[in-house]
């Protein structure tokens, strides 16, 4: 098996793609930098270098977001990919059950 072959290097491409766009969303977010200059500030004690101390926090922010959300991320594409299968009888069981209530609502006396 080639790993290196045009489809590896067009995954890699779209990977690239979005990593960069969630980078560029992430970082034009105003909540969040709203979130640095509302929360952060109760942290930084008078005496402090704010540069630094502002860098350091919101360093911990971006660790604590990424060893939460890249777990979470990898078990989300697993689920998807489980979950394909499932989704085609969910909607044929789905199907049925609005075509029953269809009919029950067709021959209700009203």
């Amino acid at each position: 098996m080639d790993r290196g072959g045009p489809a590896s290097r067009e995954t890699d491409r779209r990977r690239a793609g979005r990593s960069c766009r969630a980078s560029s969303t992430t970082s034009s977010n105003t909540k969040v930098a709203l979130f640095y200059l509302t929360f952060l500030p109760q942290f930084i004690q008078p005496g402090d270098n704010v540069l630094v101390r502002s860098l350091v926090l919101a360093s911990i922010h971006v660790a604590l977001g990424l060893a939460w959300l890249s777990p979470y991320a990898y078990a989300i594409e697993r689920l998807a990919s489980v979950m394909q299968g499932a989704r085609r009888w969910l909607e044929r069981i789905s199907g049925v059950a609005l075509l029953g209530l269809s009919v029950r609502l067709a021959f209700e006396r009203r």
